[in-house]
């Protein structure tokens, strides 16, 4: 019983060093720029001085293809990829609804 738990605390011990050392490695990587003006999200003030803030709520652009097709209405019934047709997501190139919405019978977009 105490070799399991002397080998649990050294396996412990070492997960913790291992996670102290990720984190250190990867907060003193420098951010990619971003301006807090560009932020979607209201911050209060000590939420500006976290250490991630820089990573926050920082806008991509997006892609004209997926803003038309979003913009252009409900899709045709028959775009609509199906649950069970899923996978066909994996393949090569871009289906007619993989970009925008629908309304189901059920009320549901």
């Amino acid at each position: 019983m105490n070799r399991a738990l002397t080998i649990l605390a050294k396996w412990f011990v070492a997960l913790v060093l291992t996670a102290s050392l990720l984190i250190v490695i990867f907060d003193s990587q420098s951010s990619p720029p971003s301006k807090p003006s560009s932020w979607h999200a209201y911050l209060t003030e000590d939420e500006l001085q976290h250490p991630l803030a820089k990573y926050w709520f920082d806008r991509a652009q997006p892609d004209a293809g997926v803003l038309e097709a979003l913009n252009a209405g409900p899709l045709r019934e028959g775009d609509v990829l199906s649950w069970d047709n899923r996978h066909k997501l994996t393949e090569e190139g871009y289906l007619p609804g993989e970009n925008g919405w629908a309304r189901f019978e059920d009320g549901s977009a």
